[in-house]
C-alpha cells in the first residue's frame, strides 16, 4: 500500500514539474509574439510615411 501511495506521490510532482515547464514556454513564446507584433507595427507605420 506505501509504495503506490509513494508512486502516485513521484507521478504528482514529475506532472507539477512539467505543467511549471509549460506554463514558461508558454510565457516566453507570449512575451516573444508581443515583442513581434510590436515590431511589424513599427514597421507598418513606418512603411506608411
Amino acid at each position: 500500500m506505501k509504495t503506490s501511495m509513494k508512486m502516485n506521490e513521484e507521478k504528482a510532482k514529475s506532472r507539477n514539474h512539467q505543467k511549471k515547464k509549460w506554463k514558461e514556454q508558454f510565457k516566453e513564446k507570449c512575451i516573444n509574439e508581443e515583442n513581434y507584433n510590436i515590431e511589424n507595427k513599427k514597421k507598418k507605420v513606418n512603411e506608411g510615411k
